[in-house]
């Protein structure tokens, strides 16, 4: 394993496999040295964010706004803004790195960042600081408390037996898992979901966390990759075709067969009230609202498709792994002709209805007249 960190002006490569793996496993602090002496530490959980030379070309998984101020992160902890709608952009402070792989807000000034190593960032102006709240060597060891104590009023079922062998794989694995998601009730309440059935809820904020994942029927432990609300009701898309859902407070169970066995990296409300399901090669499922059956999205693209969103003016665009936006357009997907040059990973359209693509590449700006021109030709 390679293991890589910007000190100063230069990119610095360390070949430190066994303290490196030391840190992930232990969760001690593992310090080194550059070859000019400089130190600094191994240990994800407790190193800042990379200081990026170009923080706006770094990889980034999310992007979303916090009032009209946009709010990026990505890889090493990289946390980006933008006040000008994207135009320009500037690295803030972040207390750990791991890849960040969504950020969401409350309001203008409370939001969450989740990522890698089961990190969970919060800030409380905007995004221009954050702190730590949550890691996984923490999150772990709620799972373990939770599970012992269910086991312990129910000694003879045998789902609380196997949430505790599951939490003890947690504990003895370390902190290697990721958390996907974010859900927000209000400034208070939130939920935050990761790999392998891992989910935590907080109603002060994030001062304390409650393992939530006993609400989650899914024997299979799979990946939760995207979420929506709808109409009171939780949807979450997942890994292997997984569907679930159930009301707020759960549980959240598979709702019925899935149209589709392979990944599903996102799922949204279309204008009419129904849901759209994007993912692996292309693939592209729609419900309508009062429907159960999905069907399937025309799309000439076998692209994975890794991300979406409704404009503001009611079109639900998707962004896929060759860099194209494509529109839904009826029972087909339809090229708009842009293209952020990088496959896409999030996107989110600024308080100037600019398009945001963030990805592989970085971040892209597209003015509105650009993008939505591309919804104007011809319809088929």
């Amino acid at each position: 394993m390679i293991i890589t960190k910007r000190v100063k002006s230069g990119l610095i490569v360390v070949p430190f496999l066994g303290v490196f793996l030391a840190a992930l496993l232990t969760g001690h602090a593992v310090r080194a040295a550059t070859p000019d002496g400089a130190a600094f530490d191994l240990d994800p959980l407790r190193a800042p964010a990379i200081a990026a030379l170009h923080p706006d070309q770094v990889l980034l998984e999310t992007v979303t706004r916090a009032g009209t101020r946009l709010v990026a992160g990505g890889e090493h902890g990289v946390i980006i803004i933008s006040d000008d709608n994207g135009v320009q952009w500037r690295q803030v402070a972040s207390p750990a790195d791991v890849t960040i792989d969504e950020i969401r807000f409350a309001d203008a000034q409370t939001g969450w960042a989740v990522g890698d190593f089961g990190v969970v960032l919060k800030t409380q102006d905007g995004g221009l600081s954050w702190t730590k709240q949550l890691d996984g060597v923490q999150a772990a060891q709620l799972m373990l408390r939770t599970a012992q104590q269910l086991e312990a009023a129910s000694p003879a079922d045998p789902a609380a037996a196997k949430r505790l062998r599951h939490a003890k794989l947690f504990v003895s694995d370390g902190p290697d898992k990721p958390f996907f998601l974010v859900q927000i009730f209000d400034p208070q309440h939130l939920r935050i979901y990761g790999a392998y059935g891992m989910a935590f809820e907080t109603f002060d904020g994030g001062a304390h966390w409650a393992d939530w994942s006993r609400n989650i029927t899914d024997p299979g432990y799979l990946h939760p990759y995207g979420l929506v609300e709808q109409a009171g009701t939780i949807v979450i898309a997942g890994e292997q075709g997984m569907l679930l859902s159930g009301p707020q407070a759960g549980p959240l169970a598979p709702m019925g067969a899935s149209p589709y066995a392979g990944s599903f990296f996102g799922i949204l409300q279309s204008p009419a009230g129904g849901l759209v399901a994007y993912g692996l090669e292309g693939s592209v499922y729609e419900r309508e609202t009062q429907g159960s059956a999905w069907t399937k999205v025309e799309n000439p693209s076998s692209a994975t498709i890794n991300c979406a969103l409704v404009t503001t003016g009611g079109h639900v665009l998707l962004g896929d792994w060759d860099g194209s936006v494509l529109v839904v357009n009826g029972a087909k997907l339809v090229a708009t002709g842009t293209n952020a040059g990088f496959p896409i990973s999030a996107m989110v359209e600024a308080a100037d209805q600019s398009l945001i693509l963030a990805g592989i590449g970085g971040v892209k700006r597209v003015a509105p007249a650009v993008w939505q021109d591309g919804l104007t030709g011809p319809k088929s």
